[in-house]
């Protein structure tokens, strides 16, 4: 699967590409440690770490400065492998980092209609009394994000979705923020800064999309 391109000249329209392969395309391959809990992922075109999940009672969320030292020795190693069994000089020419939300209903909502609840550009206020709250939505944005003279370096994209947790059978928004944009450099360096500044974007997004009221129910405080 290919993966998705920046195009930081202006509109981008929906797009519908048609391709078709004359030999057998190259697999994604998956490495996962002993628990399940971090992956990563090799195809011809991407190298991703992603940590997911799953009900180990010994796993403890990581904050993002572990995974990104992770990330660079792993990618760091691949490098050195792809080097050493000539493979060619690999050159990172995008770099995306994503975060996903899981937000239960209980603590100041109840219902997916209720998005003005949780999410600040939502205000549920219709021009007349027609309809009525939803019973459910979705919102996707994104942003330009702009570099030091101002010229875009990437974008985020926020995702919001409804969904339904399948152990509780409760009303949840599955919130996915994604940023994406060009390496700030070359090599691993380059592609680190770009993460790095994708992750606050992705933080600092997340404070501006949800509401000050769920903000004091997380006990979330602005560290400026």
């Amino acid at each position: 699967m290919d993966q998705p391109m920046e195009n930081l000249g202006g509109f981008l329209p929906p797009q519908m590409r048609v391709q078709i392969e004359t030999v057998m395309p190259v697999p994604r391959v998956w490495f996962l440690n002993a628990a399940g809990t971090q992956v990563i992922q090799i195809q011809q075109d991407c190298f991703v770490h992603n940590w997911r999940k799953i009900d180990v009672p010994t796993e403890v969320y990581p904050r993002y400065e572990k995974i990104r030292s992770t990330f660079q020795d792993e990618l760091s190693a691949f490098l050195r492998f792809a080097e050493r069994e000539g493979i060619g000089t690999i050159r990172p020419i995008q770099c995306e980092i994503t975060y996903v939300n899981h937000m239960i209903a209980g603590s100041g909502w109840e219902q997916l209609g209720e998005l003005e609840r949780v999410f600040a550009p939502w205000s549920g206020n219709y021009s007349d009394t027609f309809l009525k709250r939803p019973e459910q939505a979705r919102i996707a944005v994104r942003h330009l994000i702009p570099g030091a003279n101002g010229d875009p370096i990437g974008r985020l994209y926020i995702d919001v979705a409804p969904a339904m947790n399948l152990k509780t059978q409760s009303p949840m928004f599955v919130l996915t923020l994604t940023a994406r944009g060009r390496p700030q450099g070359d090599g691993v360096e380059g592609a680190l800064a770009a993460l790095d500044i994708g992750r606050d974007w992705i933080v600092r997004g997340f404070a501006s999309v949800t509401t000050p009221t769920m903000h004091r129910i997380w006990g979330r405080i602005d560290a400026g």
